[in-house]
């Protein structure tokens, strides 16, 4: 069963659930192991916040956050048809960063983009093995290579806008090149927040 609902119109009914503190945490087409994995990070993602120069974002909207892009990671799971999790979730992730891109003001844009780098690191530090998060590897090794992360002298900076062009970027590569090629190149790739420093 995929969602009926158009993707801005999902996007900013849980926008607007969020404000009210009236998120659910259903998720119909996530795996229910991803979903675990994902909701046990977040108990300790302000331990990853540290590192970062985020003085604008609460722990709480953080968390906030970090919950709106698993509904709307678990939305593009219910519009995806590949059998196979790591070219799934490689084909997802980018997508949906560059619609929510088109959707969101710059202020939500900064914080859907930090949230998830948050999670995403935290998320590999403790499941790194996880076929689920090949995504993840992706999206933050082109993050790291393409200077989205700014060493500051208060701790390391996200620029959320080159963040988005990263998705972009990768959402043209997932269209044009060989998605194994893609997951083989960064299978094994750590993420190591320290040496962001």
């Amino acid at each position: 069963m995929r969602h009926s609902t158009s993707i801005k119109d999902f996007l900013l009914n849980i926008i607007s659930n969020s404000e009210k503190g009236s998120l659910d945490l259903n998720f119909n087409f996530i795996p229910k192991e991803e979903a675990k994995f994902f909701l046990a990070s977040l108990k300790n993602i302000n331990k990853v916040k540290g590192y970062f120069e985020l003085n604008e974002l609460s722990k709480e909207e953080i968390e906030k956050w970090s919950i709106i892009f698993l509904l709307l990671h678990d939305f593009f799971h219910s519009l995806a048809d590949d059998s196979s999790i790591e070219k799934l979730e490689t084909k997802i992730t980018p997508q949906m960063f560059v619609a929510s891109s088109e959707i969101l003001n710059e202020n939500q844009k900064l914080k859907l983009a930090s949230a998830y780098i948050l999670l995403g690191i935290e998320t590999l530090n403790n499941f790194h093995h996880s076929p689920y998060f090949i995504s993840e590897k992706i999206v933050l090794g082109e993050s790291y290579f393409q200077g989205v992360f700014e060493p500051s002298l208060w701790g390391v900076k996200i620029n959320h806008s080159k963040f988005f062009e990263v998705t972009q970027k990768l959402n043209k590569k997932i269209e044009t090149e060989s998605l194994e090629r893609l997951i083989a190149n960064y299978k094994n790739f750590k993420f190591d927040v320290l040496k962001l420093k």
